[in-house]
């Protein structure tokens, strides 16, 4: 049987390192680095805690968070039982923002907030993931200071979340770096 089937490390040697694959749950977060046996350090590549649709998975039935820190922790997790299909959430916040995005943009946040508050269109059906007002009132704040700002300047939003990547993105350097490193 595979290591990676079984949720345990992937140990791969590469030149005089070891690279150390870590399957942290079945969503593909890994903790990956370079094990020198040299120095007997680690060389950290990437340390991946992002959950993919966390909330989603917890409203589904499935706790990837708890997982994720028992593992961090050194347990040994047992299966969990299946998720329940067809749950559907949304992040009021980034749908806000993807309006801005649109011709006539503070109509469009109004327009995307009355969905929201009504519970129509994408928003039928589905549960607040990042901001959910009735059992955490304090991200109201949040919620307000986006949306004033989107209305005062609506366009102004829009390459935040490039510029954000951009901070802690891999670069085109690093990126020529990995792919030509001389893997055997």
């Amino acid at each position: 049987m595979d290591p990676q089937d079984r949720g345990d490390p992937a140990l791969v040697v590469v030149q005089d390192k070891s690279v150390l694959v870590v399957p942290l749950t079945s969503s593909a977060s890994v903790l990956l680095y370079f094990f020198d046996t040299g120095t007997g350090l680690p060389s950290f590549i990437d340390v991946n805690p992002r959950l993919v649709e966390p909330m989603n998975a917890y409203f589904s039935g499935v706790n990837l968070a708890d997982g994720l820190v028992r593992i961090s922790a050194g347990e040994r997790l047992t299966r969990q039982a299946p998720s329940q299909s067809g749950v559907r959430t949304h992040m009021l916040l980034m749908a806000l923002l993807d309006a801005a995005s649109r011709p006539r943009p503070r109509f469009a946040v109004l327009a995307e907030l009355a969905h929201a508050m009504a519970g129509r269109g994408s928003f039928r059906g589905s549960r607040e993931e990042l901001l959910p007002l009735g059992v955490d009132p304090p991200g109201a704040v949040p919620l307000g200071v986006v949306l004033s700002w989107l209305f005062a300047r609506p366009r102004s939003l829009l390459g935040m979340s490039s510029r954000v990547v951009a901070s802690y993105a891999l670069t085109p350097e690093a990126a020529r770096r990995i792919t030509a490193f001389d893997f055997p």
